[in-house]
């Protein structure tokens, strides 16, 4: 009895092992990093396609070159049709550069497969029983040049090689076709290998960048982005003309929720106001923590009034959810300052100064609110020491929000 039970134990166990096997093979002939780092990929592809153009061009002139000086040789005609066709493809590369650049993996298959299949051509009509080195070299060339998934390229190569082996079959004898088999049959390991372990070594190079240039510009405690990052980012925005809302934002009281209920509690305050800024915003907008207690967002393409002010009230239910600790009802508060840059704000210094002393004023008038302005900026406004409130009716006090809200 006891053994007729293990037995379903035993079969199960092989079922999970072998779908753990089977779900790395496919991890490893189709990566997901491919998709991750698909942009860089591409701009690898586009590279190595336009240097092994250029690069076989004069190659293959200089032997053409060489084959006059010291008398044509066997290959003379062959080495002629390939220059030619280099030399034709690095003017079509350059008149359609500008349009393949953003698929240049497919243009790069495209591309050899019509040299290769016209190479297959070229060897069956001319020398069958003689084949050149120009099929095994492309071959080669295909492999180190094009980083793709290795599903992709082993079935492009497994493709090319069976259709050189059927036409070759058909133009030459038993004898040479064995010959070339076994000589394919290494090129295609070989190439094979190389481009695995170019792509891995890539991919890898790829992914230890991503992770230290995403350690470097996010904050470790909360995950979201750290000052270098984000200020970083938002400059990127305005220098591309991308208006939205600035908002700093400075947690209340918390040198008193440090002392009073530990820097661990501090802490995980931190991370839990960190994840009420990162649901309130989109994944386009910048929410970073600015060091301490302060944090700042840019809201990109949020520029009315009514939705902005929505948008902070929100936000300040939310951080009221959270208790400073388990036995008592106090909860987490913040100040804020919002400016709604329309596109007169000139710099990210500008819209920090504006939002510094709007947040002062929150200060200023007991803590837990906002103050928000979308005025237009003016270069004296940085200066001066106080803002007009009463010079726009759309510039809301802490204290008429809170009014609004609750009436």
């Amino acid at each position: 009895m006891a053994a007729e039970e293990k037995k379903p134990q035993k079969n199960g166990l092989a079922r999970v092992q072998f779908g753990l096997r089977m779900k790395k093979i496919h991890n490893a002939m189709l990566p997901a990093e491919l998709h991750t780092f698909e942009k860089q990929i591409i701009q690898v592809n586009n590279k190595n396609l336009r240097g092994v153009l250029f690069g076989l061009t004069i190659l293959f002139g200089l032997s053409v070159v060489l084959q006059l000086l010291s008398g044509p040789g066997e290959f003379f005609t062959e080495t002629i049709y390939v220059f030619g066709f280099f030399a034709v493809s690095d003017l079509v590369y350059i008149s359609i550069e500008k349009y393949i650049v953003g698929s240049s993996t497919v243009a790069s298959y495209i591309w050899y497969f019509i040299l290769l299949f016209g190479d297959m051509l070229f060897e069956a009509s001319v020398h069958p029983d003689n084949p050149g080195y120009i099929f095994p070299l492309m071959l080669i060339a295909m492999a180190l040049s094009v980083m793709d998934a290795a599903l992709r390229i082993t079935v492009a190569i497994v493709t090319v090689c069976a259709v050189y082996f059927l036409m070759m079959g058909m133009s030459t004898t038993q004898e040479v076709l064995w010959s070339q088999s076994i000589q394919l049959l290494l090129t295609a390991i070989i190439s094979l290998y190389f481009n695995y372990r170019l792509t891995w070594t890539h991919l890898k190079s790829l992914k230890n960048r991503n992770v230290a240039m995403d350690s470097a510009e996010h904050d470790g405690l909360t995950g979201i982005l750290n000052r270098r990052g984000g200020d970083e980012m938002i400059k990127e925005y305005l220098a591309h003309g991308i208006t939205g809302t600035f908002i700093l934002a400075d947690i209340d009281n918390f040198k008193y929720i440090n002392d009073n209920y530990g820097h661990a509690r501090g802490d995980e305050i931190l991370k839990a106001v960190a994840d009420v800024m990162r649901r309130n915003f989109r994944s386009t907008d910048v929410v970073m923590r600015m060091g301490g207690d302060e944090f700042i967002i840019y809201a990109t393409g949020i520029q009315d009034y009514n939705v902005v002010v929505a948008k902070l009230r929100d936000i300040r239910e939310e951080l009221h959810k959270i208790r400073l600790s388990d036995h008592d009802d106090k909860c987490v508060t913040m100040s804020m300052g919002c400016v709604i840059n329309l596109g007169s704000y000139p710099n990210y210094d500008s819209m920090y100064a504006i939002s510094d002393r709007l947040l002062y004023k929150v200060k200023k008038r007991g803590k837990d609110d906002f103050c928000v302005t979308d005025m237009d900026f003016v270069e004296d406004d940085s200066k001066d020491e106080d803002v007009d409130e009463t010079s726009d009716n759309k510039d809301i006090s802490a204290v008429a929000a809170a009014r609004t809200k609750w009436e």
